[in-house]
């Protein structure tokens, strides 16, 4: 069978696959994209249920950084609105107040002692002025058992960790990272009808540009001429030829199609990285059984509950769309299932 030619192939359809094949494709190449799905999303995509909008994976847009730069030049048109800070609670064991979001409520707050709000006050007067690139490879839990001196704050300075990062991992967290995050506090965006609008938008944006776009292909072998990537087997023995192949999947199925031939620094990651996951429960409700507790994130227990159809179109006229998640590495997993009890008679 004699095989088709591409300049470049890229592998896995979600958001990173789209995004490169539409850079290549604008840049004048034939490119294939490979998705071993029948869908294209990845983990970007969003479901509609009974008029609910349940997003796959990733539930809010960072905004000012590489993701809303690189929509923008595509082209790629989306709406929602940013969350309502000042609604935000926090949960201490059995007390849910306000939530500090900056210096100024820090002193109002009932989560905390007095002796507490002044320490906290103190972090993020020093947290926002401060560049703390330096502290790259300290881990956040090192730095912040040097640093902070009330175990309540700490437990604070690890939620907002949890939040930015989807980790609950203090000592495996890249302390640096984090608190840069906490010093520049970019803004996220809640999605109209989920991020099943990105995937579509960029679906357009390839298409127009000229990407072979290949569901159903699952990619089992990359093929190589004198000791260069030369294209891909799919599961069918169908052979495609290519110059260049992108790898814009999850890293098990990368490390496996690379086998042996992966780079030093590769296997030296592969052996260090760490397994995460982050347990999501998207939910449909008639009512918000406690509206002033729309938007709660755990400081003491690793979860976080948000309404978020409040700020953007996920859920039919008044209906709500909720999630709730714990976040965690294996065998830390700490949520409990109180938190969810009062939402199961407005389920739908």
């Amino acid at each position: 069978m004699h095989a088709q030619k591409f300049d470049a192939i890229v592998i896995g359809g979600g958001l990173a696959g789209l995004t490169a094949a539409a850079y290549l494709a604008r840049a004048g190449r034939e490119v294939a994209l490979l998705e071993k799905s029948s869908l294209l999303g990845g983990r970007a995509i969003t479901r509609n249920v009974q008029g609910f909008s349940f997003n796959l994976g990733a539930h809010a847009l960072y905004l000012g950084g590489p993701a809303e730069q690189i929509l923008h030049e595509l082209g790629v048109a989306y709406s929602g609105k940013t969350p309502d800070l000042s609604r935000y609670m926090g949960a201490y064991e059995s007390t849910i107040a306000q939530l500090p979001v900056s210096l100024k409520n820090t002193i109002t707050s009932g989560l905390f002692t007095m002796r507490e709000k002044l320490e906290l006050a103190r972090l993020f007067a020093v947290l926002a002025r401060s560049d703390h690139t330096q502290l790259e490879g300290t881990s956040l839990q090192t730095w912040a058992e040097k640093n902070v001196e009330r175990p309540r704050i700490r437990e604070f300075l690890y939620m907002f960790s949890r939040l930015t990062t989807y980790t609950h991992a203090p000592e495996l967290v890249d302390a640096a990272f984090v608190l840069n995050f906490w010093r520049t506090q970019p803004t996220v965006l809640y999605l109209d009808h989920g991020w099943q609008t990105l995937i579509e938008g960029l679906k357009r944006v390839a298409q127009g540009a000229g990407v072979q776009l290949m569901p159903n292909s699952r990619v089992v072998e990359l093929e190589y001429a004198a000791d260069q990537v030369s294209g891909v087997r799919l599961a069918n023995d169908t052979i495609l030829e290519a110059g260049a192949v992108i790898l814009a999947t999850e890293a098990e199925p990368a490390l496996d199609l690379l086998g042996e031939r992966k780079s030093a620094s590769l296997r030296t990651w592969e052996q260090s990285r760490h397994q995460l996951y982050a347990a999501v429960l998207d939910l449909g409700l008639r009512r918000l059984p406690q509206p002033q507790h729309a938007y709660v994130l755990g400081i003491d227990r690793p979860f976080c509950s948000v309404a978020m159809s409040e700020r953007a179109r996920l859920a039919p006229r008044d209906r709500y769309c909720s999630i709730q998640f714990a976040i965690f590495i294996p065998l830390r997993l700490e949520m409990r299932g109180r938190s969810t009890r009062r939402w199961k008679s407005g389920l739908i």
